[in-house]
């Protein structure tokens, strides 16, 4: 009997046994197990404890025996356990839930795969794998297949049927603020009316002195704000809606 660590769904998992050989009791006569418990132990490892090396051997070993599993743990029936292997596994704080993912989609394609070579299951054989700590099953995390009964009655090979799931992402219009400094210009101002002479200040002086006292004699420059500064807001891109489409199978957990 060998033994692949349970994990449960706070992440936590199990120090499992070594690999043993046991001997197979048979009936009593009142048709009861002669010996139905098996002297194994698991010692539970808090998920902080669990590193994240350990995590993904689990994952990765528990692909392995589903590959190599009878038709109890094929097509979808294998896919669950390993989906479930995966979400618990990735509740740990310690784990690398990239690599976790990695593995889990490796074992699901590995099981796909090999899906319509699976043996089928003859009742009983001499090597069990256990990882949910109990006698004769291959059980991860809690599930209950059976390796050692007379099979499931399902379908040993599971097709995916993709089913478009979509959804839509609305992205807001990108704008852009442009600033314009003020425009400035020189004048001219008459220093007895105070009249702007910007265009012709000579001859505003020669017309006081034609025309009057020649009382505008001269002149001084200022410095004037003809325009103000000013922002102004241009978009650059409109808004617009993305879709996205992603498929997920409508008889397991699988998703592309």
């Amino acid at each position: 009997v060998s033994f692949i660590s349970p994990v449960d769904k706070d992440g936590s998992t199990y120090e499992v046994p070594k690999t043993a050989k046991v001997k197979s009791e048979v009936e009593e006569k009142d048709g009861k197990d002669a010996g139905d418990e098996l002297p194994f132990e698991f010692k539970p490892i808090a998920p902080d404890k669990a590193d994240a090396d350990a995590l993904n051997a689990i994952v990765k070993s528990v692909g392995d025996a589903v590959k190599k599993g009878d038709g109890t743990l094929t097509g979808a029936n294998g896919t669950k356990v390993i989906e479930l292997v995966k979400e618990n596994a990735k509740a740990n704080p310690n784990a690398d839930k990239d690599k976790v993912d990695e593995e889990s989609q490796k074992s699901e394609e590995d099981n796909t795969e090999g899906a319509g070579n699976a043996k089928p299951d003859n009742g009983g054989g001499d090597d069990t794998t256990n990882a949910g700590g109990g006698s004769g099953t291959q059980n991860q995390g809690g599930g209950g297949s059976s390796s050692g009964g007379s099979g499931n009655g399902g379908d040993s090979e599971h097709t995916h049927n993709w089913v478009p799931q979509t959804t839509t992402i609305h992205h807001d219009a990108q704008y852009q603020t442009i600033h314009h400094d003020a425009i400035t210009e020189e004048i001219y101002i008459c220093n007895n009316c105070g009249a702007n002479i910007t265009g012709d200040p000579w001859g505003h002086i020669n017309d006081s002195f034609l025309n009057g006292d020649g009382s505008c004699g001269g002149y001084h420059s200022e410095w004037k704000v003809t325009s103000p500064a000013w922002d102004e807001t241009k978009e650059v891109s409109p808004a617009w809606d993305e879709t996205i489409t992603t498929y997920k199978c409508s008889g397991c957990p699988a998703t592309k």
